[in-house]
């Protein structure tokens, strides 16, 4: 059966799912809050999370030297966003007065963001200091094509792709994603982004490992979850 149409401003049926239901609660008439959070990755200073998903399923391939060639731009930017800063900003902005009936993007500048370039080599790097392991750097060959795989890849029918392939184009929306967010709001009422990706990179993959993400599994990533 075919898809509906996605709307110009989502990426994704995922992204769309979020906005539908931010029009909910603003038509609801009850006072919210809502928090806009990007790829969330483990704790900034411990590596700790409950789940390795999206941006982990990448990490995983690279560090089994399965993910020679990355099917993206060098340049792309990976809105890569620790969790202890979004729960700690959930929990304020909840509790102040000014933040009522408000967005507020939990992101990092476009500045402060890595593109996929830098956080391949700085994870080549870590790998060949911390486990004295020399993984071969990925060549990145962008094919926007897939893009559009991986927005209706979770729509399918049947049985589940359960797949390297499909694992990664279901990833794919994230890693052509060219939108900048406005944390004006978030500045104001809490403050500059302080997490920096170089420094929190370590504990995330040190957590990982150690925590046997490299564990072979046939679920996709939505699956973990």
């Amino acid at each position: 059966m075919e898809a509906d149409p996605l709307p110009e401003r989502y990426a994704t049926y995922y992204e769309q799912s979020k906005g539908l239901a931010e029009k909910l609660v603003k038509e609801s008439g009850l006072p919210y809050t809502i928090c806009r959070p990007g790829m969330i990755v483990g704790h900034s200073k411990n590596g700790r999370i409950r789940n390795f998903n999206t941006i982990y399923y990448v990490l995983k391939l690279m560090l089994q030297e399965k993910l020679r060639v990355i099917p993206v731009s060098a340049g792309q930017k990976l809105n890569i966003v620790p969790v202890d800063y979004v729960a700690d900003a959930v929990v304020r902005l909840s509790m102040m007065s000014d933040a009522a009936n408000a967005c507020f993007h939990l992101t990092p500048s476009a500045e402060q963001m890595p593109t996929a370039g830098e956080l391949a080599d700085a994870v080549c790097e870590w790998t060949h200091e911390g486990l004295g392991v020399h993984l071969q750097k990925p060549v990145f060959v962008p094919i926007p094509a897939l893009k559009r795989v991986g927005m209706f890849h979770n729509r399918k029918t049947g049985e589940k792709e359960k797949s390297y392939f499909g694992n990664l184009a279901a990833l794919m929306p994230y890693f052509y994603d060219e939108h900048v967010f406005d944390r004006s709001g978030t500045d104001y009422l809490l403050g500059e982004y302080q997490p920096d990706w170089k420094v929190f990179l370590e504990p995330l993959l040190r957590y990982a490992c150690r925590r046997n993400f490299l564990h072979q599994t046939e679920r996709n990533v939505f699956e973990q979850v």
